[in-house]
């Protein structure tokens, strides 16, 4: 319950969902850390006629441009303002993750014009995963502090995602092992309810870190155990109740919306 300014300052910025681009931990982290990102992707909507605009008329300039701006926008801010969060500089606010957006609209456009037919491709698939971990691996402990903070944090955070990108391309394009694995319908539910269980799992962390005395009788490793049953319990439900109604709900609505335009079209 929000009972000062700076609660109700927060509690509104997160209602309206632009909290991220305060750069402050007590507010982008605010109610729940996870939901920045939600912010995030406000952005990107408004954003993503444009980005795509630019996009069918050159990849490369618009890519260069998504990747100039916020490189710029860092450069920028980080001198007027030496105090700034470098955390929030470097990957908490919207903008500097523009570049990984634009690099998504890029490839799904790629996908969209050759994925006309699947390809048998295992060493493509294993081989995008070997690169995705090593560039996991090589972002993680390389030492970029010879960099302004901020921009050394997001290529901490971000540079490997175009690794990432090609290995959700290599399993969506080829037909291989690892694709063929992933397909089981257990682990699609579980990747259904993936971004509901990343939004619930720190309110559930949370919840459990302010009662933890409570749970003092319990073994460690059952707390532990506890906290993932609750968090998927939670995700599951979120999903089936909330995200496949609106899902079904905007889907005839778009419906509704084409056949409305055809009409008027043929009136």
């Amino acid at each position: 319950m929000a009972t000062t300014p700076a609660e109700f300052r927060n509690l509104w910025l997160n209602l309206a969902l632009v909290h991220a681009w305060i750069p402050e931990r007590a507010v982008y982290w605010s109610y729940n850390a996870p939901s920045w990102s939600v912010s995030a992707e406000i952005f990107f909507y408004a954003t993503f006629p444009g980005v795509l605009w630019l996009m069918r008329r050159s990849v490369l300039h618009t890519l260069l441009a998504a990747l100039a701006i916020p490189v710029g926008f860092q450069l920028l801010l980080g001198k007027l303002e030496p105090g700034i969060d470098s955390h929030w500089l470097g990957h908490y606010n919207p903008l500097v993750n523009l570049p990984i957006f634009a690099l998504g609209v890029a490839a799904g456009e790629w996908f969209k014009r050759d994925a006309t037919s699947k390809v048998k491709g295992t060493s493509f698939q294993v081989g995008a995963l070997a690169l995705t971990l090593a560039a996991n691996a090589f972002f993680t402990i390389t030492d970029f502090s010879f960099l302004p903070p901020a921009l050394a944090y997001s290529i901490k955070t971000g540079g490997a995602a175009p690794f990432y990108l090609a290995m959700i391309l290599s399993l969506a394009r080829y037909d291989g092992a690892i694709s063929r694995a992933l397909s089981h319908r257990t682990l699609i539910f579980l990747g259904e309810i993936s971004y509901s269980l990343y939004l619930f799992h720190q309110l559930v962390i949370r919840w459990y870190t302010v009662n933890f005395e409570a749970f003092s009788p319990i073994p460690l490793w059952l707390q532990y155990v506890g906290i993932w049953v609750a968090s998927l319990t939670i995700a599951a439900t979120s999903y089936v109740l909330i995200e496949q109604f609106f899902r079904r709900a905007i889907i005839a609505l778009g419906s509704d919306i084409r056949g409305f335009c055809k009409r008027l079209q043929s009136a």
